[in-house]
């Protein structure tokens, strides 16, 4: 008799419950009332996406998860009669059946051809279908597009002529050009390009609400003039000649700064007012000067004499929120109306930059438990932060600590079974590109941030006592909205084991170019990290995510070994050091299917290679797998390396790193109710080595894809917006340690053990 596993449990269960929503989805409904059970939309491939059209239909049917309308479930176990207790706890996390209204029917329909002519499409149109089965109605909506009208040419019209040469002179950059479809939602983009495209020009009172337009539809030939209408400023003063009331451009007169704005209120107002001129910029103090004024001055792109910008105003947000020191940022304008035009025809500006400091020191304590693989520990973390370490808003951050693991599980034999560890970190951080040569127009353009960081770290496990001294150098800034750059040009570590027992960890890698991971040596090594995301924070919508990675380590020590008798072609003052190249690639898309269901895609692929006398890349970078971050049906290091017994066969964790890595994971995430989000999962990859390390590690074309693990399973995700909190159930399905044609755990060609099949991972966050 075959017995029956987890995964195929859950499968029946999952099934059963399906089974169960589907029959009682309808039996709260009176006897002329239909449930909406789902709306189509039909219609041809075209510029305009489902998606959109979507948005356009009144009645939506109820919630679904994976084609169950689980809520509608919830709601249905409710007792009709009783409004407290369970059935009112059910009433309100689930959800009350959909009950189809014919006249949202035909409003959908209305909205749709209205959206079509929105769009272009005068001539379209939409009809519905409503089919019925048994209790259930399914609404039908299909589109015709029909000849869409397009634009034959643009006219612009200037009632003030003064504006015209800063339109034409943009025109390149028009959203609507001859020959487009006519489209109403690009005309209204294309008033707010102009208007920020003047604003940045120097026309501080223009906004879109000057820009008209006039469409003529043409008598044959689906074709429409577009007239593009720009008014005088209505507000403005007569010209005495023409008449005309002319758009005005403004010119920044004086720049003022309030670095504690918070004091220049009312119960402050005796308080005495301490004015510095900083390069051209009024900066006012009241009480002590939290903060010197070059670093105040230095984010302000608003300067006085320049021309009005709205893209600069923007910057000089952007640029104070970076260093981390105000809570709040205001940046306003004052006309001056005394001051008559100058002869460049400007009027003037002042400029009031109210900046509210947040507190300059803060502490933080955190106590966290910890499961590693089933050993179970703490970590206590202390923090202290200054903002201004040196009152130019430099931000250090001291960190301290300390964490203890029971590793009797992992170590049963051992005769202190316990990890200690005790760390201490520095880190300096700059509001400039700290760098022997001028700057001063990268900085401006890009807000960068210098780093300087100091760590040491000892480390007191049963198979070995290490300590790691290490120091580095960092750079950050943001390219534009959508990517990050960050280059460490350096970063040292020296790695000290003052005792190494006789182990057995020591004992799995006594053979292996591993062991020089568990002897003194260093690590000097230079990485650059790109980051691309289209994420809105603001808006749940579609966006993608890529990271990549380069590092190089020991290669500038190799080329100062002809130079200097301090470093040979393997050591660095008379200890080892790593030379080796190392490259990764991380790829997610976030698909929002509906507000509540979303699918994440992610492929991550990395590869290090080791060079010179190094056979392998040192332990800390290494690549594992398993785990709450990775392929969550094994355990953290139990994956791996390629073909080789995993871990529950292995005598030591060390013995799972690879040089190589490949993962793909796919992870369907869904509301449930409350602060409860469920997670469905599948996870694939490996790791391997470059060189052969133990009997099937190492890395090979024609056999690779055979060695690929493949899990599955569920997980709870408890978001308290502040904090999100997840548990993760994985199923193993394909293990590569398993022999050849029989990786498959359910084929029944080899035994599992059913406690191996599963794992379970509480993790802080989305694993991705």
């Amino acid at each position: 008799m075959r017995m029956v596993t987890l995964p195929q449990t859950f499968l029946y269960g999952m099934i059963l419950l399906f089974l169960a929503a589907s029959c009682s989805s309808t039996r709260r409904l009176e006897n002329d009332e239909y449930l909406l059970n789902k709306t189509k939309i039909e219609a041809p491939a075209d510029e305009i996406s489902i998606e959109d059209l979507q948005s356009y239909i009144r009645q939506k049917p109820n919630k679904r998860i994976l084609k169950l309308k689980f809520h509608l479930f919830l709601y249905n176990l409710a007792s009709p009669e009783k409004t407290k207790g369970i059935s009112g706890w059910l009433r309100k996390i689930g959800e009350e059946p959909v009950v189809w209204n014919p006249l949202l029917t035909d409003r959908s329909r209305d909205q749709l051809e209205s959206y079509l002519q929105t769009k272009g499409y005068y001539s379209g149109k939409v009809s519905d279908t409503v089919l019925y089965d048994k209790k259930k109605v399914t609404v039908c909506y299909t589109v015709a597009f029909n000849e869409p009208h397009r634009i034959r040419k643009v006219i612009y019209h200037f009632e003030d002529q003064d504006i015209q040469p800063f339109v034409y002179a943009d025109t390149a950059n028009s959203l609507i050009h001859p020959g487009q479809r006519f489209d109403k939602e690009l005309l209204d983009e294309e008033r707010q390009r102009i208007e920020e495209s003047l604003r940045n020009k120097g026309f501080y009172k223009f906004s879109r609400e000057f820009i008209f337009y006039t469409a003529t539809e043409l008598a044959a030939g689906n074709l429409v003039d577009v007239e593009i209408t720009i008014k005088e400023d209505i507000a403005g003063t007569p010209d005495p000649e023409t008449r005309v009331r002319h758009h005005q451009r403004y010119q920044i007169r004086n720049t003022y700064i309030y670095p504690n704005f918070e004091l220049f209120s009312d119960k402050n107002r005796d308080w005495p007012v301490d004015t510095v001129w900083e390069h051209t910029n009024y900066i006012l103090y009241k009480g002590k000067q939290g903060i010197r004024p070059a670093p105040v001055v230095l984010p302000n792109r608003c300067l006085p004499g320049k021309i009005y910008s709205l893209s600069n105003v923007r910057q000089t947000y952007t640029s104070y929120s970076s260093l981390r020191l105000f809570r709040l940022i205001n940046v306003r304008f004052d006309e001056v109306r005394t001051s008559p035009l100058d002869t460049n025809a400007f009027r003037s500006l002042d400029c009031y930059i109210e900046l509210t400091p947040r507190k300059r020191q803060s502490y933080q304590t955190e106590i966290v438990g910890t499961n590693s693989s089933g050993d179970l520990g703490a970590r206590i973390n202390f923090s202290y932060n200054n903002y201004s370490l040196f009152r130019g808003a430099e931000n250090f951050n001291l960190r301290f600590t300390g964490a203890v693991e029971d590793m009797r599980k992992q170590y049963p034999k051992a005769a202190t079974a316990f990890m200690r560890e005790g760390g201490v970190e520095a880190t300096l951080g700059l509001p400039k590109f700290l760098v022997p040569f001028p700057a001063q127009r990268f900085t401006m353009k890009y807000n960068p941030r210098t780093s300087i960081n100091a760590s040491f770290n000892y480390q007191d496990r049963p198979d070995y006592v290490r300590t790691i001294a290490g120091t580095s150098l960092s750079y950050e800034w943001k390219g534009n909205e959508f990517n990050t750059h960050r280059l460490h040009p350096l970063e040292f570590n020296y790695v000290r084991l003052p005792g190494v027992p006789d182990s057995l960890l020591i004992n799995d890698i006594k053979n292996t170019p591993l062991i020089n991971s568990f002897t003194d040596h260093t690590i000097l090594s230079t990485r650059y990290t790109f980051e691309y995301t289209t994420q809105v924070i603001e808006k749940k919508k579609d966006f993608i995510y890529l990271r990549t990675n380069l590092e190089s380590a020991g290669n500038i020590l190799h080329s100062l070994s002809q130079l200097t008798s301090w470093v040979s072609d393997s050591n660095f003052m008379q200890v080892p050091y790593f030379r080796y190249l190392k490259a990764d690639i991380e790829f997610q898309v976030h698909n929002q299917i509906t507000p509540g269901n979303k699918i994440v895609y992610r492929v991550f692929t990395g590869v290090g290679y080791p060079l010179g006398k190094s056979k392998t890349l040192p332990f800390e970078k290494m690549y594992f797998s398993g785990g709450p971050n990775g392929i969550r049906a094994w355990n953290t290091f139990g994956l791996g390396p390629g073909s080789a017994v995993d871990s529950s066969k292995a005598t030591s964790y060390a013995t799972q790193l690879g040089d190589v890595k490949l993962e793909a994971n796919l992870e369907y995430r869904f509301k449930l109710f409350w602060h409860i989000e469920g997670g469905l999962f599948v996870d694939a990859g490996n790791i391997w080595t470059v060189n052969k390390l133990r009997e099937g590690s190492e890395f090979r074309w024609n056999r690779f894809y055979d060695e690929i693990a493949l899990g599955t399973g569920l997980g709870l995700r408890f978001d308290f917006e502040f904090l999100l909190l997840r548990t993760d159930f994985g199923f193993k399905l394909r293990d590569p340690s398993l022999p050849s044609g029989a990786r498959w755990i359910d084929s029944g060609r080899a035994p599992y053990p059913l406690r191996e099949r599963f794992s379970f991972h509480f993790g802080i966050g989305y694993p991705f």
